[in-house]
């Protein structure tokens, strides 16, 4: 409060010494009644708290200098409205501030890269890949080129590999999407950003966009009551039914991932959208015997390890935990090789170890 007085006193002799040239009154006159002012804040200060009281010291310093009312401020214009992302060769120049996880990939798998799944390669490549191969018998037997299928199976079982060897069979870009690329706290930004994303797409004659956890951007309706899922629901839809409305020229396969197919909003899984559904699901003992050979032929393994026993012991694993398992045996010989200083194989006691801890 001292302080407050102290400088509208301040203040008021200043202007004494100073003339205002467009103040109508005499410079007495104004000193008197900053001084008034002063008081006046002072003798409040008890009831109406400092806040209130800096608020009326400011009004008289701004009164005494000859302004003539609170400058009104302008909300500096936002400059995130952003660009959309545009596609220099192989890569993408981003300019979008909130959607910054959007990436161009050209992955180099195949499907003969993949182990086991054969269900699930032979009903993608019948969908996705043969109709582009073949656009004249795909026209006579009006098979439309694109489209979405859903890929659905627990963690770990290649849904992504099968998904980038769908753009790599194709040449085609590829664009891996998770939520959190998409929702954003500011209202409205989700669905720019999904706006955004189709647009990006199709500037490319060929892309394959693969949604990955697929059940959290279009969740069912009937389970969330969100407003703000329920406009992003409805951007997403639109979005794919405009697919159709595109020229031939521009092939867009759309491919969705999920663990929890049942919680996808039946609105998505309708025909035209996400109408086909491959379960990919672990491999089975054909696929995991081909999996150990081809993941254990440049390591050094003991004689009593075979392939076959291991696929027989791993029955349920899935091929993210197969990997898993040969690298936590491949850490434990490299280990036991360092300090004793003797080259140590992988064992079959290693393994059997090992698979204690995963399953």
């Amino acid at each position: 409060m001292i302080t407050i007085k102290a400088d509208c006193e301040m203040v008021a002799r200043t202007t004494n010494r100073k003339q205002h040239k467009r103040s109508p009154y005499p410079l007495r006159k104004w000193s008197r009644r900053g001084r008034a002012v002063a008081d006046f804040a002072c003798g409040a200060a008890v009831s109406i708290g400092e806040h209130v009281l800096s608020a009326i010291a400011l009004v008289v310093h701004s009164t005494l200098n000859g302004v003539r009312g609170w400058r009104s401020r302008r909300p500096q214009e936002s400059h995130s409205a952003q660009q959309i992302a545009t596609s220099t060769g192989n890569s993408i120049t981003n300019t979008v501030d909130v959607f910054q996880p959007l990436r161009l990939e050209r992955p180099n798998v195949r499907f003969d890269d993949i182990v086991g799944l054969e269900d699930a390669k032979r009903e993608i490549e019948l969908r996705m890949v043969l109709p582009l191969r073949h656009p004249e018998k795909a026209k006579r037997y009006g098979i439309r080129q694109g489209g979405g299928l859903l890929l659905y199976g627990p963690p770990g079982t290649g849904k992504t590999m099968l998904a980038k060897a769908v753009a790599s069979e194709l040449d085609a870009a590829f664009y891996h999407i998770r939520p959190s690329d998409i929702m954003s706290g500011q209202v409205g930004e989700a669905e720019k950003n999904i706006a955004r994303l189709f647009e990006t797409l199709h500037r490319q004659p060929r892309a394959v966009l693969f949604l990955d956890e697929i059940e959290s951007l279009v969740p069912s309706r009937k389970r969330n009551g969100s407003t703000i899922m329920q406009r992003v629901i409805s951007q997403i839809l639109g979005e794919v039914d405009g697919l159709e409305k595109k020229p031939d020229a521009h092939v867009l396969f759309l491919i969705g991932a999920t663990n929890e197919p049942g919680m996808i909003d039946s609105a998505m899984l309708r025909p035209g959208r996400l109408d086909t559904k491959i379960h990919v699901g672990p491999p089975n003992a054909a696929a995991r015997r081909r999996l150990f050979q081809t993941l254990l032929a440049d390591r050094p393994v003991a004689d009593d390890v075979n392939a076959d026993q291991l696929a027989a012991r791993t029955d349920g694993l899935t091929g993210a935990e197969i990997k898993e398992l040969i690298g936590k045996a491949a850490d434990d010989a490299f280990i036991e090789s360092v300090s004793t200083g003797i080259p140590c194989p992988l064992t079959c006691e290693g393994f059997h170890r090992c698979l204690q801890t995963i399953k």
